[in-house]
């Protein structure tokens, strides 16, 4: 009698932490693809992977301009709750190369060869939200090298950012190469970390309309001003 009354008991407990579980969304699934979540969880002490696209980037980058979803000031730097953030942009491949070149500290262990991108097409949940993009993957050839001896590609690459504070690797995020353009970003002449008071970024349709739909690229115009001042 006593053992079946411990093991009623331990049922019971199941039970109640399957539905505390479910209630709170501890164990979120869609958490991972959500655009509603804030900043802070996003990009700052997260440990899940972020998915990049045009409404992500609308809704949590646009701190400043509120008036105009394609620039994005403080896309590179920001001080959120007095956490001040850099970001890093790299060809998904290429991640171990860009630690290494900056010395960052990865105190997460994140092993980003074994993270898993695959984008859910084929759920009914984001089928609207993945609609305009296509479900083909193509990978990025390296046709050639800039003078500064940085890689050229003939499409966009998979793209890792990597949100750092203290020199170390707080979060990422990752934007499939389906999503936006992000040559220019990641060959710029200037170093991979930037400062908002050095450049901008903006992010808009690209006009011939390949594979990659949208680019993100440097402001230039913004970059001449500051020149000219």
């Amino acid at each position: 009698m006593k053992k079946k009354s411990v093991i009623l008991t331990i049922l019971v407990l199941i039970y109640f932490c399957i539905t505390y579980v479910y209630s709170t969304n501890i164990f979120d699934k869609d958490s991972r693809y959500s655009i509603s979540d804030d900043l802070k969880n996003k990009m700052i002490g997260a440990d899940k992977t972020v998915y990049m696209n045009e409404e992500i980037l609308t809704q949590e980058f646009d701190m400043n301009e509120y008036n105009n979803n394609n620039i994005y000031l403080n896309y590179m730097y920001m001080s959120y709750d007095g956490v001040d953030t850099y970001y890093y942009f790299a060809d998904a491949s290429k991640v171990d190369e860009l630690i290494k070149k900056y010395n960052l500290k990865n105190s997460r262990n994140i092993d980003f060869s074994k993270r898993n991108h695959e984008l859910p097409f084929e759920d009914e949940r984001y089928k609207n939200l993945f609609a305009s993009y296509t479900k083909e993957k193509k990978q990025a050839n390296i046709i050639g090298t800039d003078k500064n001896g940085k890689s050229i590609y003939d499409i966009s690459p998979d793209t890792i950012i990597l949100g750092v504070h203290n020199n170390d690797i707080k979060s990422f995020a990752y934007i499939d190469n389906r999503l936006i353009d992000t040559r220019q970003i990641i060959n710029a002449d200037k170093p991979y970390i930037y400062y908002p008071s050095e450049i901008s970024i903006k992010y808009s349709d690209k006009e011939d309309g390949t594979y990659n739909k949208y680019k993100m690229v440097v402001n230039e115009q913004e970059e001449e001003e500051k020149q000219d001042d």
